[in-house]
């Protein structure tokens, strides 16, 4: 990260431009969550509840112990790598570390919560759907912001090393010269 920050690697475009690709690709990720979400579940509590519990009358099966297992493995291993690079992307704003915090760890707490709420559902009371919508839109909507913040990182840092006198960073101002004898 320092090496984004301080302009000091001859790799610093490559890497915006890898990292910036990356949170492209989450955004969309993101984007597309929702709407798959809204589509195959919905967003009210008597939608969330067929969901997981199934209905006769729509025909639709319970969701399934392998099923639940599943999910959430996925999720778990997808919002964790998201949040890894979103976060430390965030954790350069030049901001405090109050809203650092609630930038990285809203996300954490309510994608948790979103992952356990599905087992809730089926295994202790249909009560825990509105737990599940108000932990996936808490989730939806703070992770937004964790990319957002992730993206205003890469101009911030772009913005430091100009600040700094660094606009360029080339081959000849990080190897430092050979000390004369």
């Amino acid at each position: 990260m320092k090496y984004l920050k301080n302009g000091e690697a001859p790799q610093g475009r490559l890497l915006k431009a890898v990292l910036f690709s990356g949170l492209l690709y989450l955004a969309f990720s993101h984007a597309a969550g929702v709407v798959i979400h809204a589509e195959r579940i919905g967003w009210s509590y008597e939608a969330v509840v067929t969901h997981y519990l199934g209905s006769e009358e729509a025909f639709k099966n319970p969701v399934s112990f392998q099923g639940l297992l599943e999910i959430t493995h996925m999720h778990m291993f997808s919002m964790g790598i998201a949040i890894l690079l979103a976060g430390h992307l965030a954790a350069a704003l030049p901001i405090s570390m109050t809203a650092k915090y609630l930038l990285v760890f809203l996300p954490i707490a309510s994608g948790l919560t979103d992952a356990l709420s599905g087992w809730l559902i089926v295994y202790v009371s249909e009560r825990f759907a509105y737990l599940k919508i108000a932990s996936l839109t808490l989730f939806e909507v703070s992770f937004a912001l964790l990319l957002i913040a992730a993206f205003l990182s890469l101009k911030v840092t772009k913005t430091a090393r100009r600040q700094a006198g660094n606009p360029r960073v080339t081959s000849k101002n990080i190897i430092p010269p050979l000390p004369e004898k």
